[in-house]
């Protein structure tokens, strides 16, 4: 499993940063954990057993790559999955855990339109 580590990000110039409190999604429980001063560790799953056991250690959350994605299927990083493909693999990912997952959008899978419609559908399966 690849690991990565993300930095707190301090507050703005415009004043401190919102947090919202009110919905126990993923995106807010994302937020709450990059607010905490320091480094996370965020370790790299490859399928939904994987998140399951970066859960189970104690993670706040993990990354799901385009790379981890391809090799599960036995496939080369080299844009082969479908847009619809990396959707349905996160969305087994996330069906099955609790933590908060970032998922590689690769390219977006073609122009604007598509990275719009790339980020609402991996929104959509639980990123």
């Amino acid at each position: 499993m690849g690991v990565g580590f993300v930095g707190g990000v301090g507050n703005s110039s415009h004043g401190a940063r919102r947090q919202v409190k009110c919905c126990n999604t993923p995106g807010n429980r994302l937020r709450e954990v990059l607010a905490r001063p320091g480094m996370q560790l965020m370790p790299c799953c490859f399928d939904a057993l994987s998140a399951r056991l970066i859960e189970r250690a104690g993670f706040n959350f993990t990354f799901l790559s385009g790379f981890s994605s391809a090799a599960v299927h036995g496939l080369p990083d080299t844009g082969l999955m479908s847009f619809e493909e990396v959707r349905r693999h996160l969305q087994y990912v996330t069906e099955t855990n609790t933590i908060p997952v970032i998922c590689d959008g690769d390219t977006g899978y073609g122009n604007a339109l598509n990275v719009k419609r790339t980020i609402q559908g991996l929104h959509s399966a639980g990123a």
